[in-house]
């Protein structure tokens, strides 16, 4: 980041109460230097190359097919059988996948869940986060 925006970014972080530090510099060099500023001493001066080394490579090819297809035979009166078949498949008619899948106390910030049990029905009455960290505030939805 440039050394304009930090203060602006140490603003940021102190009201989010996040720590924040200046560690350094990019200076270009394509070093990693970590310096006693006093004595001018240098313990670690690294190439980034002895870091990171080379990067493996991945080669993906892509490969397109012209598919033909037979043109596309129905019956108008099995419609209602037809949809009855889309509907069974679960990323059509249920979105249970959805709350099954989704993470949702990533922020650590979740103190009651509206969904519950083995399979995260939506029973509960409400879901609760708290506002911030150490907060006794928070807010519910229903």
């Amino acid at each position: 980041m440039s050394e304009k925006n930090v203060e602006e970014l140490e603003r940021i972080a102190a009201r989010e109460r996040a720590p924040m530090y200046v560690v350094g510099e990019a200076t270009g060099k394509g070093n990693f230097t970590l310096e006693n500023s006093k004595t001018k001493d240098k313990p670690i001066d690294l190439a980034l190359s002895d870091m990171f080394g080379s990067a493996p490579k991945t080669i993906m090819e892509d490969v397109s097919y012209n598919e033909k297809w037979d043109p596309l035979e129905y019956d108008t009166e099995d419609l209602e059988y037809y949809l009855e078949l889309v509907l069974q498949l679960e990323s059509v008619a249920c979105k249970d996948w959805l709350t099954n899948k989704v993470d949702r106390s990533v922020t650590g910030l979740i103190a009651a869940q509206q969904t519950v049990g083995e399979i995260q029905l939506p029973l509960n009455n409400l879901g609760a986060v708290e506002i911030g960290y150490g907060s006794k505030k928070g807010m519910e939805t229903s």
